[in-house]
């Protein structure tokens, strides 16, 4: 039987890896050119396939004619996609016998479309998954083969559930490659009723509104990491991104009133894994029209950044850390920073970005 595999990123390196070492044969791949604005974390699926004397295409848009020919003329038994990041067009869709199929990160109908486990995370979700379904030519919407649940704790990131959502879609690929292969794979249609469906997410979408919970907050937090593989949620500093990298959510309290978006409290830690803060500033944080500040501490971004040599010396030898809480809601509650980064410009590598950023985990200035 012959095999044509769309596949890209951490999943789709994964899964066609799995394929190989089965020894299925795999035909062609198709995926995607890396492209120099985004940071590549994962494993090169062209590369592999190389590694593996399969050709490799990387079309802009898998609806041109002669990808369609090209397609035809390989004469593919069984189309798989594994996270293909373009829809591909029915008149693909119809050349297999044994059909075309796509591997999506949600327990489908649930979170159809883009970044699926980043919502989900967002949405304050206890589970997700891989599912295994038919391609059609709605997005994620054709009859179900097989699906895989994994848990979401309160604090995984992204990450983390990400790399569950990939051991499970391994799992599923496992159990119903043969049943695919011999035409015995189940075929459950979804209920539309129940589907939900988000789109992309932009920069933007990224920004921290301290008027939120703060569960919220900490889910988008948590939903945005780890960088370079998200993009980090923000507020800004003078325009300048300030990256929040990680958060807790206090005991449930009622705390005194503050207005959202301030620092009510500076909390020592000691004994606890130390990284000294690196750099220094004098702007104002603010997120949209809210300001990050406190009048009681009268903290400038420079308290908060600026470790002077024996300040940073004493938490060293302390092993302190700290982290602050800000007012957040209606300002009766509390989200508990503890890591965070500056972007210095937008221009500068991901490994630049963090050697000029820091972690406030040691405070100078109090």
């Amino acid at each position: 039987m012959k095999l044509i595999v769309f596949a890209y990123s951490q999943l789709g390196h994964d899964c066609l890896k799995l394929l190989l070492k089965r020894e299925e044969n795999v035909v062609s791949v198709f995926t995607h050119l890396d492209s120099p604005s985004e940071h590549i974390w994962f494993d090169s699926v062209a590369m592999l396939a190389k590694q593996h004397q399969i050709p490799v295409f990387t079309p802009e848009k898998p609806n041109t004619p002669e990808i369609i020919e090209t397609i035809q003329n390989l004469k593919p038994d069984l189309i798989l996609s594994f996270y293909y990041r373009q829809m591909i067009p029915q008149s693909i869709l119809d050349i297999p016998s044994f059909g075309a199929l796509n591997m999506h990160g949600s327990c489908l109908p649930y979170y159809r479309g883009r970044c699926p486990v980043n919502w989900a995370i967002l949405h304050g979700e206890k589970k997700t998954g891989a599912t295994l379904h038919y391609m059609v030519k709605a997005a994620d919407a054709g009859d179900i083969v097989d699906q895989e649940e994994v848990e979401i704790t309160p604090t995984d990131s992204a990450g983390q559930v990400m790399a569950k959502v990939n051991e499970a879609a391994q799992i599923v690929l496992t159990r119903q490659i043969q049943n695919l292969k011999e035409g015995n794979a189940p075929r459950i249609p979804q209920d539309h009723s129940k589907a939900s469906y988000f789109g992309g997410r932009g920069p933007k979408d990224s920004e921290i509104n301290w008027t939120q919970s703060a569960l919220q907050i900490h889910n988008l937090i948590r939903a945005l990491q780890p960088y370079p593989q998200y993009p980090p949620a923000f507020s800004t500093l003078d325009g300048k991104a300030l990256w929040m990298m990680r958060s807790e959510v206090p005991e449930t309290v009622k705390y005194p009133l503050a207005k959202p978006g301030e620092i009510t409290a500076v909390n020592f830690v000691q004994n606890a894994p130390l990284n000294p803060a690196l750099l220094s500033s004098d702007l104002t944080l603010s997120s949209s029209d809210l300001t990050l500040s406190s009048s009681d501490l009268t903290l400038s971004s420079s308290d908060l950044f600026r470790g002077s040599r024996d300040s940073r010396n004493k938490c060293e030898n302390d092993n302190t850390s700290f982290s602050v809480e800000i007012a957040c809601g209606n300002g009766s509650e509390r989200i508990r920073i503890t890591k965070v980064a500056m972007k210095n410009t937008p221009h500068q590598s991901a490994a630049n970005d963090l050697e000029i950023g820091m972690i406030f985990q040691c405070q100078s200035e109090l």
